[in-house]
């Protein structure tokens, strides 16, 4: 897999486990950037896993130009009105795709 610049140190350390990765997302607020970032990278390593286009696909969303505001959007999106509201902003033109 190709190396996650400043991966969470716990991710390379225990197994990532569903209770790993919502424990992250507890910790999560509408502020914390870097804890969005740390809850995105959790969700999609467990998701993905280490094969396949997983880290590739998640590298190449990273990289897109206001990565981190659309993070910080749809994290108080998600926070403000649930799950299903957030999904809109990246679906919008320009966004990060999968």
């Amino acid at each position: 897999m190709p190396p996650v610049p400043d991966l969470p140190a716990c991710l390379e350390c225990e197994p990532l486990t569903r209770a790993v990765v919502t424990g992250y997302a507890a910790k999560v607020t509408a502020e914390d950037r870097a804890v969005q970032r740390d809850a995105f990278i959790a969700a999609m390593v467990w998701g993905y896993g280490r094969v396949g286009c997983g880290p590739s696909r998640v590298e190449r969303i990273m990289a897109q130009h206001g990565f981190e505001e659309q993070l910080a959007d749809v994290t108080r999106i998600t926070l403000e009105q649930g799950g299903p509201a957030s999904s809109t902003p990246w679906c919008a033109p320009g966004s990060p795709s999968m």
